[in-house]
């Protein structure tokens, strides 16, 4: 009788665990939208996510902007900025989880300025948190 239970129990335990994946799968989020805008002063990424999610980073002559909040500002054609529109230039032709890997994949260029690296570190965490959940 035991015996009965204890199997009964381990079954359960190893169909909850297979269930989980398919659980967690239905947690992911994709991309829907994924707009990107290069010119002589402006290199802006703009994505909207299943769930009325969304980021948006925008370098617009020297000022860097996430979700429209101002994080601070650099010289225009500074490391950071040339690291971000190389990013947006590699990404145009992606779309959802190859996009979120590369995204994510990103870092800034070592050696920045403090006030730069700064930015750069503020970038990273916003497409972190905004990527993280993307079904890769």
């Amino acid at each position: 009788m035991n015996r009965s239970r204890v199997h009964i129990g381990l079954f359960a335990i190893g169909f909850g665990f297979l269930l989980l994946p398919l659980t967690l799968s239905a947690q992911d989020r994709q991309i829907i939208t994924k707009q990107i805008t290069l010119g002589n002063s402006v290199a802006e990424l703009s994505l909207e996510f299943t769930g009325d999610g969304r980021l948006n980073v925008r370098f617009d002559d020297g000022v860097v902007q996430i979700e429209d909040q101002v994080v601070g500002s650099l010289d225009p054609g500074d490391r950071l900025e040339v690291a971000w529109r190389l990013l947006l230039e590699g990404v145009v032709t992606l779309e959802d989880g190859p996009l979120a890997e590369r995204l994510l994949a990103w870092s800034a260029p070592e050696g920045l300025a403090a006030e730069v690296d700064s930015i750069a570190q503020e970038i990273e965490q916003a497409l972190q948190g905004a990527l993280e959940s993307v079904d890769t």
